[in-house]
């Protein structure tokens, strides 16, 4: 498989109103998620192969998953299935612009994942996200199998440190910095930049990049910058009608990893990424967004004109 990734397995839940998640409301769900399975997810609906590595629980909420994932064309033959834990789950709501995240993960059948579910044959490229090595110790240590058995074999690393606060302690923080100057491609939130580095994100990525393949540092509404060799170029925004911003990052990694594999330049990756990640917002469901490279190549057609 070109594209490997491992990690988290949930179903969301999202809020209908705004505000904290400790006032009674209405959920929307369960929506499959985690951040490196909607990489994985967008990598195979941009058109090139990808596997997930998880495990979630032998229920109705891990049929879903493996259902989703199965049906938008990723190689599901690692997700494993076990009946002593449930389907991790997480909920989500909505405040100021703001979001707020509640995980049942460490108790979960996510948490579950161990070094030995760890196959990287075939792969072209692993993309690690942060997020994964908060849902528990063998969570982690599969991770850093992962990185250690593709540095091993040549295989390019892309991370993305998705930092959650709600995992966050000194040592993760340790570990997320210690993947962003490691890894080949570097696909970084300006959020996420400033409290792993500090107040300088841009200078940051221009240094970082003079080490690496290449580093995204992604703004939200106010769109992305690459950064290569040194070299600092913006990459156009979309204006869209936000719907839901939940995984918007992650198709924009998915849709980048996608378009590197087609032969596609830095460049024009992050500017199809940057349009993927524009329509996925536009959809409720951190898993929907384009259906395929050519809907993202008709919106930029559009949008261009």
């Amino acid at each position: 498989m070109p594209i490997v990734s491992l990690g988290e397995a949930f179903v969301e839940f999202v809020k209908a109103e705004k505000g904290e998640l400790a006032k009674t409301g209405s959920f929307f769900g369960p929506y499959p998620s985690g951040a490196p399975a909607i990489t994985t997810s967008a990598v195979s609906k941009m058109g090139i192969k990808s596997k997930y590595i998880a495990v979630v629980g032998d229920d109705q909420f891990g049929r879903a998953f493996i259902s989703r994932l199965s049906a938008d064309g990723v190689d599901i033959s690692s997700i494993r299935r076990v009946s002593s834990r449930t389907t991790g789950m997480a909920f989500v709501s909505y405040s100021d612009g703001s979001r707020s995240f509640l995980f049942h993960a460490k108790d979960s059948a996510t948490a579950l994942l161990k070094e030995g579910d760890v196959d990287l044959r075939g792969a072209e490229i692993l993309h690690i996200s942060g997020s994964a090595l908060g849902m528990g110790w063998g969570v982690a240590r599969a991770v850093k199998k992962a990185v250690r058995e593709a540095k091993e074999a040549g295989i390019p690393i892309s991370f993305d440190p998705n930092v959650r606060t709600e995992l966050m302690n000194e040592r993760m923080k340790a570990q997320l910095i210690g993947l962003s100057r490691s890894s080949d491609y570097l696909l970084l939130s300006k959020e996420d930049g400033a409290q792993l580095f500090g107040g300088d994100v841009e200078g940051v990525s221009l240094s970082l990049s003079k080490q690496k393949r290449g580093v995204i540092l992604k703004m939200g509404k106010d769109g992305s910058i690459l950064f290569e060799k040194g070299v600092s170029r913006a990459i156009k925004t979309y204006r869209v009608q936000e719907v839901d911003p939940t995984g918007a990052g992650d198709w924009y990694n998915g849709a980048f990893l996608a378009m590197l594999q087609r032969g596609k330049s830095l460049d024009e990756a992050a500017a199809i990424a940057s349009a993927a990640a524009a329509i996925s917002v536009t959809k409720i469901s951190p898993m929907d967004g384009p259906s395929s490279y050519d809907e993202v190549a008709e919106f930029m057609k559009k949008a261009n004109n």
